[in-house]
């Protein structure tokens, strides 16, 4: 008995309409081998992916050609750095972080931004919100890139979530309270917790100052303006610069 595997014609389609565009059911039948209720079957699947474009185009008052076209997947690219403050290094029990810095782009081109600047851009966001630079005192900074990671298109508005814009770098910063403290006054306010399941239990972020984009950039205006600052961070390139007056 000879036993026939079945083969999937999707990746043969999407080949063939790669080199050709604008071919019909009928022509990608014709060319594969298959079926027109084959092709038509995985031609609407491609379009419902993504993969294909399909055009529907009238010639005369009662024919219809349906036309379709091999759309590329669009992939980002997302450069990012991240610096991170703590009063004591890291042990086994992760000490409370004292803040933390980020710059984050999406570009449509690999190699548009410099990791070494968006650390200058990092250090800056400090220097914005916190000019007396005590995070800088702390006892140990640990610091995470990424460099061109590939994404897909929905993750720009994740990525840099004030503006969601690509080619434009975004800071965000936040200081951390202690949650040890928190959760040591919380106790203090209800000793008996563990006997009361109705007690609010404490959130894990309160006490947390985060600043997004839009706040820093306004403030850093405001500081230039009032010459407490000379220099500024160029979004679009990714880099500090000395300001002009």
């Amino acid at each position: 008995m000879t036993i026939r595997i079945w083969q999937s014609p999707r990746s043969k389609i999407l080949e063939l309409l790669k080199t050709m565009p604008n071919l019909t059911r009928t022509d990608v039948s014709e060319r594969l081998g298959i079926t027109y209720w084959s092709s038509r079957y995985w031609m609407e699947l491609l379009v419902k992916e993504g993969f294909l474009k399909r055009q529907d185009i009238m010639v005369g008052r009662a024919i219809r050609r349906i036309l379709y076209t091999y759309m590329p997947l669009v992939i980002l690219y997302r450069t990012q750095v991240t610096m991170m403050f703590y009063a004591k290094a890291p042990s086994a029990k992760t000490p409370d972080p004292i803040a933390e810095f980020r710059v984050t782009a999406v570009s449509q081109k690999p190699g548009q931004y410099d990791i070494e600047e968006f650390k200058r851009a990092c250090i800056y966001v400090g220097v914005v919100l916190a000019s007396q630079t005590y995070w800088m005192k702390q006892e140990v900074e640990i610091t995470a890139d990424e460099k061109d990671e590939p994404i897909d298109t929905d993750e720009l508005r994740y990525s840099v979530p004030a503006y969601q814009r690509l080619n434009f770098a975004e800071r965000y910063a936040v200081f951390f309270r202690s949650r040890r403290d928190e959760d040591r006054k919380w106790k203090n306010l209800y000793p008996y917790w563990w006997t009361d399941p109705n007690v609010p239990r404490p959130s894990p972020d309160k006490g947390d100052f985060e600043y997004d984009e839009k706040y820093i950039r306004d403030l850093e205006l405001k500081k230039i303006l009032l010459g407490a600052l000379k220099m500024k961070f160029d979004n679009e390139r990714g880099i500090v610069e000395s300001v002009e007056y």
